[in-house]
């Protein structure tokens, strides 16, 4: 093709064509309408809008469709049934919606692919005429819309589709084209050489059907620079920029001369997006800038500030910007000196900093990079009360301490809390000033112990008074209530404590309320005894164990451990109670029944 051939092209038309069939249902077999693709070149025309009419008895109303123009190029698809004698008007209007051209053809119309039709408008006024291609093959050629610099390359590409969508590049061939070879050249393969400042469409031809892309060719590129300050990254669109944390935060792209350039700027975790400065300047995260001339644009992002509070209390800032309880995220600029201070609630105190801050006065940190920091108040009434040992076995005369220990909500020990002590038996076991027991008479109470202030705390043991030198028949049960349902494992001891004697043998019932303990099984205890056990009224809340060794056992021996399931109703109140019948030392054959302490457990279910 001559130069002289493409500039009398100049404003011509080149269109494809689609068809897409589609089955009707049977009976009647209704044939599908095709859908045809129009294209039309129209750079050095007026015209704005091509607008086709398809009329035909058995279509009404008959069928309009627009394609405006743009960059010099109009295309779209048209859909119209399949039959004979469909006649097509083809216009073409101006800007002030003059029509300029105008052609009339009448073809067939089938269901299936239809041969390129080319339509020429004849001018209305003036000489020029304008063709329209009408095509069942789509072609598509990318980049669509682009601009190069003089002296650059590119490769376009393009592809075939039939009039069902169905990709078909592999069975064609194609031809490429330039409107003006002057302005940017192409090859057979699509490379497109850019050499003088205009604008030019690039056409690649298949099968009768034309795509097109348009080109705009720019004098020169230009270069933008793009710095980052903080933590987060840089893209752009067209790619060309990307900078990110740890390439030397600022980096350089050439662009063709009049590209519009959308830069985004993605903050890193732990930073937000700040704002754009130079000749970006703006608030917004995303900017786009025109390449007529260098351009140079610094992106701000600004590190987090997290604080968190445990307890009851605020924390404020200056420069102000955190205001929170229990917790508050602000991004400050970077370098920014920060001031927290911490205001406990009513009745609270605050502890301390914990994080990026230490201590307890006011918390100054640097935005140098993200921050957290966490203040803690705490509520310094007694919130729990613990007492030991669990049980407390004395004897008759001994004025033992009780361990008490009460704590705060966060669990700081106040040492200097107010207690009370109270025992439900006293003339068993009483008290003194400073949680002194004394043990008066051989038997138990139940003693407690309760804080004063906050919400009170409480706690209680049972302290056993045993006789001199006498065991103390107990299990190591150390709490009173138990929750419904819950599976508790309860081992029988006999403790000999100082005796002086070994056990050699025992016969001991244990009874309970079976509507707060309900009897699972039983086993050994650890300490090698191997009693012999009759469960018959298990059932009914009671069992007897019976041992006998001839050499006897000492210290702490654990005769028996009994599984229970906690009663299904909270509330019930009951016991545990250990009774023996036979206690004796091994060898001496010493009967130790008189000074043994046989405890009770008062239990409840909850």
């Amino acid at each position: 093709m001559t130069s002289r051939a493409l500039r009398r092209l100049t404003g011509v038309a080149a269109a494809a064509l689609a068809a897409a069939c589609e089955t009707g249902p049977t009976p009647p077999r209704v044939p599908s309408p095709a859908q045809l693709h129009l294209t039309a070149l129209l750079s050095a025309s007026s015209v704005t809008k091509i607008v086709v009419t398809v009329s035909a008895a058995d279509i009404s109303p008959s069928l309009v469709y627009n394609f405006p123009v743009a960059k010099g190029v109009a295309m779209g698809d048209l859909v119209v049934p399949a039959g004979s004698d469909r006649h097509f008007r083809v216009s073409a209007f101006d800007a002030a919606g003059v029509e300029t051209h105008r052609a009339d053809t009448t073809i067939a119309v089938e269901s299936g692919s239809n041969p390129p039709l080319a339509v020429t408008l004849t001018p209305l006024t003036g000489t020029q005429p304008i063709v329209v291609t009408i095509s069942g093959l789509r072609i598509e050629v990318q980049p669509t819309d682009t601009a190069m610099s003089i002296g650059t390359s590119a490769q376009y590409r393009a592809q075939a589709f039939d009039g069902s969508g169905n990709n078909i590049t592999d069975r064609v061939t194609f031809t490429w084209a330039t409107s003006n070879p002057s302005v940017a050249s192409v090859d057979s393969q699509g490379a497109v050489t850019a050499h003088l400042a205009d604008t030019v469409f690039i056409v690649a031809v298949a099968g009768g059907a034309a795509g097109v892309a348009t080109l705009t060719v720019f004098a020169q590129s230009f270069s933008i620079d793009v710095s980052v300050i903080g933590g987060g990254h840089v893209v752009s669109t067209p790619a060309g920029i990307s900078c990110t944390t740890g390439e030397g935060r600022s980096c350089t792209a050439d662009f063709p001369g009049g590209t519009s350039v959308t830069l985004n700027a993605v903050a890193d975790d732990d930073w937000e997006f700040g704002s754009w400065g130079g000749d970006c300047a703006g608030g917004l995260q995303q900017v786009t800038v025109v390449m007529t001339g260098n351009r140079s644009c610094a992106v701000a992002f600004r590190p987090l500030l997290r604080v968190g509070v445990t307890g009851s209390g605020t924390v404020t800032s200056s420069p102000a910007g955190i205001n929170c309880l229990p917790s508050c995220i602000q991004d400050f600029p970077l370098g920014t000196e920060v001031t927290l201070s911490a205001t406990p609630a009513s009745g609270r105190v605050f502890s301390g900093w914990s994080g990026d801050c230490t201590g307890t006065g006011d918390c100054v940190v640097t935005m140098s990079a993200a921050r957290e920091v966490r203040a803690t108040f705490f509520d310094p009434r007694p919130a729990s009360l613990v007492i030991a040992p669990k049980p407390l076995i004395i004897e008759v005369g001994a004025h033992p301490n009780i361990d008490v220990v009460v704590e705060d909500g966060s669990g700081n020990v106040i040492r200097d809390a107010e207690v009370t002590f109270a025992s439900r038996n006293p003339s068993v076991a009483s008290f003194s000033p400073g949680g002194i027991v004394n043990g008066l008479a051989p038997g138990q109470s139940v003693v407690v112990a309760t804080a004063s202030g906050g919400s009170a705390p409480s706690d209680s043991l049972l302290a056993v008074v045993a006789v001199s030198r006498g065991p103390v028949l107990m299990t190591d049960i150390t709490q009173f209530d138990y929750h419904t349902d819950t599976v508790a494992s309860v081992t029988v001891v006999m403790d000999m404590r100082n005796s002086g004697e070994s056990l050699g043998s025992t016969t001991v019932t244990v009874t309970w309320d079976p509507a707060v303990l309900i009897y699972q099984s039983d086993a050994n205890g650890g300490s090698g005894v191997s009693p012999t056990v009759n469960r018959s009224n298990a059932a009914s809340g009671s069992l007897v164990l019976a041992m006998a060794d001839p050499t006897g056992f000492a210290g702490r021996v654990e005769l028996l451990k009994i599984t229970f399931r906690a009663g299904s109703e909270g509330g019930a109140a009951g016991s545990l109670a250990l009774a023996a019948s036979e206690v004796t030392g091994a060898g001496t054959f010493t009967d130790l029944l008189p000074k043994t302490i046989a405890v009770t457990y008062p239990l409840v279910t909850r």
